[in-house]
């Protein structure tokens, strides 16, 4: 188990969020532990939990550099 998906995992245990937002490749992959390029996760609901889904949408990184995508992110949301 990676580092972000055992800090995950400890989060969950005191929180019941519906949604979990995935900022960027890297952590959507560790995260869902796949290896699908940024293209094939954006935008794209997975089941986290029983009743947690997530949601990968651009990194901050990539907000702050390419202002043009944050119209995507509020899209993908």
């Amino acid at each position: 188990m990676s580092a972000v998906q055992y800090k995950l995992s400890k989060l969950l245990q005191g929180y019941a969020p519906k949604l979990v937002l995935m900022l960027g490749e890297s952590a959507a992959q560790m995260v869902m532990n796949v290896e699908d390029d940024f293209d094939a996760l954006r935008g794209v609901v997975f089941p986290l939990r029983a009743q947690t889904k997530a949601l990968t949408s651009y990194s901050l990184t990539q907000m702050l550099n390419v202002p043009g995508c944050k119209r995507d992110v509020w899209q993908d949301l």
